[in-house]
C-alpha cells in the first residue's frame, strides 16, 4: 500500500504553518505509521500552536502537536542548517529520511530582487542540509504549475498545453547554478528579461527545479542511483474537498478566494481584464485544487516514488470557466443594478495598468492553461482497490460541485480574512 511507505520514516518538513502546511502535517499524522515528524517553523512550538489552534479545531490540532511524534524546532530556513546549534544539526540529519519542503513565500507582487531570497536562496540551504543526511530517501518540493506561465506568451493557442517537464528557458546562463549566481549579483538574469513570466514568483520557482534539479541527479550519478527528487506543482490551491475538514480554507493563502474578495470589495465596478479568448467567460478558465488533494498527490508520488515534476491540478476535467467563479463576485458584492460583467481587451498586455488592479495582480485571468496530469493517471492505474479508496487524487468536477456549496465556502473564507476573531473550523459556517 502506498501509506506503508511511511512506516517508521522520519520525516522533516518546512512550511508546517501554512496552508498547505496544516493539510499535509494533519494527513501524515492521521493515516501513516511515520515513526516522528520534525517542523521547521520560526518561532517553534509557541507560534506553530498559536497559529493551528486558530484555524484548527483541538481535536484536531492537538494530535498534530504531540510530543510523542512530533518535534518542532524554531529554525528559519534562510539560515543554513536553519540555524540550529551543531548538535541539533548532527541529530536531526543522523535520522531524517524525507525531506518536504513547502515553506515559500507567495507574494505575486513582489520583484525578483526582493523574493529571490526567500524562494531559491532558502530552497538551496534546505537542499544543502538534506544532501548531508546520510538516511535520506527522498526530497520533495513544493513548487507551482505556473512555472510555464511564460508558455502563454509564445503560443497563439486559446489553451496553452503545459506538460510534467522541465522547459528550456532562452538566454540561459549556463548550469542553474551560475544563472542563481547572476540573479544574487544582479537582481535579474537574461533568462528571466528573454520570457513574459507573469510574476517573478513564477520564474523564482523555475529556476529553484532546475537548480535543485542539477543536486539532486549529480548525487544520483555519484550513487548509481533514481534521482531522489520529487517536485510537486499545484496550481491555485484552494479550500479542502474533506481534511483537516470540508472548506478548510486559509483565505490570504488561497489565491482564487482573494481574487474573488477583491473583485467583490472593489467599489469601482469597473472591471477590465485582458484575454485573448473570444468567449471568456467560457473560454478562460481557472484551475483551482484543493489543498487536501494536492497533499493525497504529493503523499502518493512519494509512496510510488515518482522522480520529477508532478502536477497536483483540477485539470481539463474539473477547471473553472470565469463564469464559474466570477458568479461568486456578484453574490458576495450585489449590484442594484443587476449582475456586473466585466470589459474584455485583447489589446493590453496582462500587466498593462489599464487593467483592473486584480487583474494585474492575478495575471493569469482570461487566459486558460491545460495542465497535465498523465503522471497521476498512470499511478492511480497502478493502485490497488483498497489504495484507490483511501486517496484523493482528482477534483470534482464543476456540475458535482454545485455552485450554492461553492459560494457558501467563500463566503465563509472571505468572513475569516476580514474577522480574524472568527473561528474558522468545523462549526463555523455562515
Amino acid at each position: 500500500m502506498i501509506w506503508d511507505h511511511f512506516d517508521g520514516k522520519s520525516v522533516l518538513i518546512t512550511g508546517a504553518s501554512g496552508f498547505l502546511g496544516t493539510a499535509l502535517v494533519h494527513r501524515i499524522i492521521d493515516r501513516t505509521s511515520a515513526s516522528h515528524l520534525y517542523l521547521i517553523c520560526r518561532g517553534g512550538l509557541p507560534r506553530l500552536r498559536e497559529q493551528w489552534r486558530r484555524i484548527l479545531s483541538s481535536e484536531l490540532a492537538d494530535p498534530m502537536l504531540d510530543p510523542r511524534r512530533v518535534t518542532v524546532l524554531d529554525g528559519d530556513i534562510l539560515k543554513p542548517d536553519f540555524g540550529l546549534p551543531p548538535r541539533e544539526v548532527e541529530r536531526l540529519q543522523g535520522v531524517v529520511e524525507i525531506v518536504i519542503h513547502s515553506a515559500s513565500s507567495i507574494n505575486l507582487g513582489s520583484r525578483l530582487s526582493k523574493i529571490a531570497a526567500v524562494i531559491i536562496g532558502a530552497s538551496e540551504m534546505v537542499s544543502e542540509f538534506a544532501l548531508k543526511c546520510p538516511k535520506l530517501d527522498q526530497f520533495a518540493y513544493i513548487s507551482t504549475a505556473y512555472v510555464n506561465a511564460f508558455l502563454y506568451a509564445e503560443t497563439d493557442a486559446l489553451d496553452t498545453e503545459v506538460e510534467e517537464k522541465v522547459y528550456a528557458l532562452r538566454n540561459a546562463q549556463g548550469r542553474a547554478a551560475d544563472e542563481w549566481a547572476l540573479v544574487r549579483s544582479q537582481g535579474s538574469s537574461g533568462a528571466y528579461e528573454a520570457h513574459e513570466f507573469p510574476w517573478a514568483y513564477a520564474y523564482a520557482k523555475h529556476l529553484t527545479e532546475r537548480l535543485l534539479m542539477e543536486r539532486f541527479e549529480a548525487r544520483s550519478q555519484q550513487q548509481q542511483q533514481q534521482s531522489r527528487l520529487l517536485i510537486l506543482r499545484p496550481s491555485i490551491i484552494g479550500p479542502a474537498k474533506s481534511f483537516p475538514f470540508p472548506a478548510y480554507c486559509v483565505p490570504t493563502s488561497s489565491p482564487l478566494t482573494m481574487m474573488i474578495a477583491g473583485s467583490a470589495l472593489d467599489p469601482s465596478k469597473g472591471y477590465k481584464f485582458h484575454t485573448r479568448c473570444p468567449n471568456p467567460a467560457t473560454q478562460s478558465t481557472a484551475d483551482e485544487v484543493p489543498v487536501d488533494i494536492v497533499v493525497d498527490r504529493l503523499l502518493a508520488h512519494l509512496g510510488a516514488r515518482t522522480p520529477g515534476p508532478v502536477h497536483a491540478v483540477s485539470g481539463k476535467r474539473a477547471r473553472w470557466t470565469f463564469q464559474d467563479w466570477w458568479c461568486a463576485v456578484n453574490i458576495l458584492n450585489p449590484s442594484p443594478r443587476g449582475p456586473v460583467l466585466p470589459e474584455w481587451t485583447s489589446s493590453l498586455h496582462w500587466r498593462s495598468p489599464e487593467l483592473h488592479p486584480v487583474a494585474r495582480l492575478h495575471a493569469v485571468i482570461g487566459t486558460s492553461f491545460h495542465f497535465h496530469d498523465d503522471k497521476t493517471e498512470r499511478l492511480w492505474e497502478s493502485l490497488s482497490v483498497e489504495d484507490r479508496l483511501d486517496l484523493q487524487l482528482f477534483a470534482m468536477l464543476p456540475s458535482e460541485y454545485a455552485a450554492p456549496v461553492w459560494v457558501h465556502e467563500r463566503r465563509a473564507a472571505l468572513a475569516v480574512g476580514v474577522n480574524d476573531a472568527m473561528r474558522w473550523n468545523a462549526k463555523a459556517r455562515l
